[in-house]
């Protein structure tokens, strides 16, 4: 983030006519400094005109040293007309306001300093009803006094937002997008403009690496990623399988000859996925849609990532080492990580061999979801479904192993899967049709 300092602010001051030298335009924020402390020191907070107020205690105060007494005390002080003075005071106040909603951060030496901050999507619970409310990403200012303020009014010194100003600061988007695009053509061009239009700061990469870097940087809260880029599912799981301490919404764009049904590889999805050609309206409204739900999921969740891949030893392979890599940085255990990628296998196993019969191009759908409690894994396969009770009973039962050797040699279904996993993993549940299979693991279940 990028810094206004004292200088900045003098320059503009002397920059605009408002002050006739640097020692003028020193005195004057000096004096208005002074004034709001003054103020406070009395127990009365400072009204600044589309700007906000100034106090102590729980709330302003209501006899508030207003705008005008600000003005003939830096009359006094300076030694400027009342004119001058009001044109420098207000045009003070309106650059550190543009500054903020610029994303800058105004610092001001012994005085305070102010910068927007993500307040993260919260659930708020109604101690009335008892009813739960998602509050999802929103900007807010944070202001923060310096110690040589504090030190002289003798208590906390508050700011608060004049309303105008404060509704503007809740409509800022809460970040920027990244479009990683093959080409900065005329539509990339386009896409800009429209994003920029609608309030979106825009990024641009055409490359990986490129997009990594800007991911990485922390400014990136919504990626928009043509799938014509090389190497592009890399992207995918360096968003998607790694923790930023926040959901990192993606929307992947895709050839109109794309069959999105039976990838290739296995494929780490976005969160919305569109095929060209589009309406530009539609990806706005897309990308809307995706920030506000991902922003709202931020407050139940911290990781979501969905793989699909076909039923080849391959792929299956690839799915387990992206697993692996997920328990890695879940927070279970060395040992939790090994019996759950232990369960894992077993589930995806399973699904590959009972559920798509060894049909290499079948798919699966693997979505992962892990919260503050615990981790859930969703295998969804292809096939038909089975009598999932016998086989969950069969697992739960102290000579599951004695059965389900007699059931191999039968020729049938053994059950030593669900066995294992129902060792592995807290619960292991089935949908009714039997090709959903559900498992979660509760983290620092011990404690």
């Amino acid at each position: 983030m990028d810094i206004i300092v004292k200088k900045d602010i003098l320059d503009e001051l002397q920059s605009q006519g408002f002050c006739h030298s640097s020692e003028e335009a020193e005195n004057l924020l000096a004096s208005v400094k002074n004034n709001i402390a003054e103020g406070i020191l009395k127990n009365k907070s400072v009204d600044i005109a589309e700007f906000g107020c100034f106090y102590i205690g729980k709330n302003p105060s209501k006899e508030p040293l207003s705008m005008e007494d600000l003005i003939d005390n830096v009359v006094s002080d300076v030694g400027i007309t009342k004119v001058r003075a009001k044109n420098a005071v207000s045009n003070l106040f309106h650059f550190v306001k543009d500054c903020i909603l610029k994303g800058l951060e105004i610092q001001l030496i012994d005085f305070a300093s102010f910068r927007l901050v993500e307040k993260k999507a919260q659930i708020i619970k109604n101690p009335r009803t008892g009813r739960k409310t998602i509050v999802p990403t929103r900007k807010v200012l944070k202001f923060q006094p310096e110690k040589a303020l504090i030190k002289k009014v003798k208590k906390n010194v508050k700011f608060e937002p004049e309303k105008v100003f404060d509704e503007y600061i809740a409509r800022l988007r809460t970040a920027a997008v990244l479009l990683v695009l093959p080409q900065r053509d005329f539509f990339v061009k386009t896409l800009e403009y429209h994003f920029d239009k609608a309030g979106w700061k825009t990024y641009m990469a055409q490359t990986v690496e490129e997009a990594e870097s800007l991911v990485n940087e922390g400014h990136t809260y919504l990626v928009i990623l043509d799938t014509a880029i090389e190497n592009h599912q890399s992207l995918c799981e360096s968003i998607k399988c790694r923790k930023h301490g926040r959901l990192i919404p993606l929307i992947t764009l895709f050839p109109k000859s794309a069959e999105l049904t039976q990838p290739s590889n296995v494929r780490i999805c976005g969160d919305e996925q569109i095929v060209q050609p589009f309406e530009i309206r539609h990806l706005l409204t897309t990308s809307d849609t995706v920030l506000r739900r991902s922003t709202e999921e931020e407050a139940i969740f911290d990781q979501e990532v969905l793989l699909q891949f076909s039923s080849n030893d391959e792929h299956i392979d690839k799915a387990n080492k992206l697993a692996q890599k997920l328990f890695t940085i879940s927070g279970l255990s060395q040992e939790e990580q090994i019996t759950m990628a232990a369960a894992f296998r077993e589930a995806v196993g399973n699904g590959a061999q009972h559920g798509n019969k060894h049909k290499t191009d079948a798919m699966m759908e693997v979505l992962y979801i892990l919260d503050k409690k615990k981790i859930t894994i969703v295998v969804t396969d292809s096939g038909p479904g089975f009598d999932w009770q016998n086989y969950l009973n069969l697992g739960k039962q102290g000579d599951a192993v004695g059965r389900a050797r007699e059931r191999f040699q039968e020729g049938k279904l053994g059950g030593l899967g669900i066995m294992l996993m129902l060792k592995c993993v807290d619960k292991v549940e089935y949908n009714d049709k039997g090709n959903v299979l559900t498992l979660t693991k509760h983290l620092n279940k011990s404690s």
